[in-house]
């Protein structure tokens, strides 16, 4: 378990020095084209949930039976090390969550929110060619706290107790749930227990993760105090848990009508309406991310 979270905080730091690899053989590309293969070809006909559930499992073995291979064929502890660190760097997102949301405040700042609203799309799902100033705020705001699970937390959780193999697993599940975890006539049944998985997975680690972002803010009883209040209104058991203690955190209040291509989405409200949602509580948000995923990783060196 040492050697684990030796290697994930070095690929963490990594992450934060290099950023997230653009290229098209990126894992989680790679996981993403089998699952859009599998679903295409089998999301159709009788037995949906059968095949949706058949279908996660064998990109779920077939993950883990490729890191097990590449491992495998590596003899020199040195060399295997290295390996270890390589693929456990393409598991972390941190400075790519900084990055994005930095890039849609440099938008807002020179005014431009056009531009703003393009750069916000990348990282959200609703529609934002409508948004004024303070709901692009609140997006950047909520897909921050939420992906601070997804892309840091979370793989780190795995990867300090598992390696690469917990790791890979995890992106595994995550990556179907966003393809297939959606509640429409589409994904209802296929994608249903994908979902699922992914609640599951992300259990310990929300549970985990939004007490430190209280712990973390200057705002520690409000945090709580909205946590504790608002964390299980959310349609998602986990999601809601970040963004309540981001909410708490930031006195800001979250949540409202989203719209997505064909439909409304109206999320209850995570937090009070204390103050204004601006460039300025993003900036705020993204040091308490930054500041969380330390005192994360601090912990697992704390209680080894």
């Amino acid at each position: 378990m040492i050697y684990f979270i030796l290697i994930s905080t070095i690929a963490f730091l990594l992450d934060l020095i290099l950023g997230d690899p653009q290229y098209r053989f990126h894992p989680v590309i790679l996981i993403g084209k089998l699952a859009r293969l599998l679903e295409r070809h089998l999301n159709k006909g009788r037995y949906r949930l059968i095949k949706g559930f058949l279908s996660a499992l064998l990109v779920y073995s077939t993950v883990v039976g490729v890191i097990f291979i590449i491992r495998k064929l590596i003899t020199y502890p040195l060399a295997l090390m290295i390996v270890d660190i390589i693929l456990l760097y393409t598991c972390f997102a941190l400075r790519s969550l900084n990055d994005h949301a930095k890039a849609v405040t440099h938008e807002l700042k020179k005014n431009d929110l056009p531009t703003a609203r393009k750069k916000l799309s990348y990282i959200v799902g609703r529609k934002t060619q409508d948004l004024d100033e303070e709901q692009i705020c609140r997006g950047v705001i909520e897909s921050v706290a939420e992906n601070l699970v997804d892309g840091v937390t979370a793989p780190l959780f795995y990867a300090m107790l598992f390696g690469p193999y917990g790791a890979f697993l995890y992106k595994a599940i995550n990556t179907l749930d966003s393809l297939w975890g959606h509640r429409n006539e589409r994904f209802e049944l296929f994608g249903k227990f994908a979902a699922k998985i992914d609640d599951l997975f992300n259990l310990i680690p929300a549970r985990l993760t939004a007490p430190l972002i209280a712990i973390c803010s200057k705002q520690k009883k409000s945090s709580f105090r909205v946590l504790l209040r608002d964390g299980r209104k959310h349609p998602s058991p986990n999601s809601g848990l970040s963004e309540a203690a981001m909410a708490g955190a930031l006195k800001v209040r979250l949540g409202g009508m989203n719209h997505y291509e064909g439909y409304e989405s109206f999320r209850v409200y995570l937090g009070d309406d204390s103050c204004k949602l601006s460039v300025e509580k993003v900036s705020e948000a993204l040091k308490l991310v930054n500041l969380t995923s330390l005192i994360f990783i601090l912990l697992f060196f704390i209680f080894i």
